[in-house]
């Protein structure tokens, strides 16, 4: 299980009012958590389960909110998470293990927004990948703790605002770099 940071990545969707723009940029700082489940047929392949998530929240007093108008306390949430199976492979040595994956499937988004008194939601699903590296110390045969960097990817135009179908004119990313350290298990 790994936690971490994560940076989301892409172009900002600008809103018209710059300080609105501000408060909503504090979402790409994230903290991100893993689970990977492996199994090798030999000493350096095997495949995996990957499952990933980034969450970020942000809040701001007195803010004028475009398309809803001023808010006395706004507060935002974001998830993006990801799920997939994975093709994985290590080198050994003693005292140290490096490993790297990559993994392809279903990437969700889940914000929600809320401006005044009640909380508006907006999520989406679309076709995402994962790719990291990672390196870790063997604490004992079957322990071990590392540190992992890598990428989620996966962009969409498609989304349910309050169960309402909505296209945006450009894409979203939900794409983001991490960084984690993890505690591993072997048998």
């Amino acid at each position: 299980m790994a936690f971490g940071y994560a940076y989301r990545l892409g172009k900002d969707v600008e809103s018209g009012d710059s300080y609105y723009d501000q408060v909503y940029r504090r979402l790409r700082n994230c903290f991100f958590v893993e689970i990977e489940m492996k199994h090798f047929f030999n000493s350096s392949n095997g495949i995996a389960l990957n499952i990933n998530a980034t969450y970020s929240s942000a809040s701001e007093n007195d803010i004028f909110v475009p398309n809803f108008g001023f808010s006395s306390h706004l507060k935002l949430r974001q998830i993006v998470a990801f799920i997939g199976p994975a093709w994985t492979t290590r080198f050994e040595t003693d005292k140290f293990l490096w490993s790297g994956n990559i993994s392809l499937g279903p990437i969700f988004y889940v914000e929600a927004m809320m401006p005044n008194t009640s909380w508006i939601k907006a999520n989406a699903t679309s076709f995402g990948m994962s790719w990291g590296f990672g390196g870790e110390y063997k604490v004992s045969p079957k322990q071990s703790l590392g540190l992992k960097i890598g990428y989620t990817l996966g962009a969409t135009s498609n989304f349910k605002i309050d169960g309402q179908a909505f296209k945006s004119e450009e894409p979203v990313s939900l794409s983001s770099f991490f960084i984690a350290a993890y505690f591993s298990f072997r048998k």
